[in-house]
């Protein structure tokens, strides 16, 4: 699972909490970070709760196959 947080203390508690690896939040880069995270490939699932530029870059990661 991959997460993302706002600040590195989120972060950190996402990968305590059980999170695989956590990527910074912020919707410039998002897209590359997570694909980066998922070993160069785009993510099968995408669970988005901010909305804007942020939505719009999670989708922007999601695989043609994946689910929102």
């Amino acid at each position: 699972m991959i997460a993302t947080a706002s600040t590195e203390e989120k972060r950190k508690l996402a990968l305590e909490l059980g999170a695989d690896v956590a990527v910074a939040a912020d919707a410039e880069g998002l897209k590359e970070r997570l694909e980066q995270a998922n070993d160069g490939r785009k993510v099968d699932v995408v669970l988005e709760m901010t909305g804007g530029p942020v939505f719009d870059a999670s989708l922007a990661a999601l695989a043609r196959s994946g689910g929102w």
